[in-house]
């Protein structure tokens, strides 16, 4: 059950960035890199809870050879497609901005993934779409305290990935300790 975020919650961050070469990756390995606005709402609890909504919506593009993200398929062409991921948890966390801007747009932001990382399924050090352990992009590191990621006390996330309008690619959803995923996208 996604826990609300209380009526009586301080909002602390209100931000909004624009992201390319984003190395996102599936069951198996790097697929695609991905590109898009990134969204991140963060309010305090009056019990000290946090409650954070991630959002990125964008496009994602990946290369014949590949390995396609829910089956493993090799991927038989290069393709794109749009990318929605809509993430909700409740953390602890030390929020430490000090003069960075909390609210509106704060630039655009290259997470440094290329083609030749996603061949090679490697992880460059790069920002990655807040996958399950991946606990925030490199742009908002700065902003909290205990880098080393959150302290989660509820995770869930949804993501969609279409490859055309009339071919549903890949859908999945994650909480703390339920995964679903159906389909995969192969070009």
């Amino acid at each position: 059950m996604v826990q609300q975020v209380p009526k009586t919650a301080n909002l602390l961050l209100d931000i909004t960035l624009g992201m390319t070469n984003v190395s996102d990756f599936g069951n198996y390995s790097l697929w695609s890199l991905d590109s898009g606005m990134e969204s991140w709402i963060t309010w305090l609890g009056p019990d000290g809870t946090g409650y954070v909504l991630q959002s990125f919506v964008g496009e994602w593009q990946t290369f014949k050879g590949a390995t396609s993200p829910g089956a493993g398929a090799v991927e038989p062409a290069d393709g794109s497609g749009p990318l929605v991921t809509v993430t909700f948890f409740t953390a602890h966390f030390a929020f430490t901005p000090g003069s960075m801007q909390t609210r509106g747009y704060i630039g655009s932001f290259d997470g440094g993934g290329t083609k030749a990382n996603i061949l090679l399924g490697s992880y460059a050090l790069q920002n990655i779409i807040f996958p399950i352990g991946q606990i925030y992009s490199i742009p908002i590191a700065p902003y909290f305290a205990n880098d080393a990621g959150f302290y989660y006390i509820s995770y869930h996330s949804a993501q969609d990935y279409f490859y055309s309008p009339t071919q549903l690619g890949l859908c999945a959803a994650y909480t703390n300790t339920q995964f679903m995923q159906l389909g995969d996208i192969v070009t």
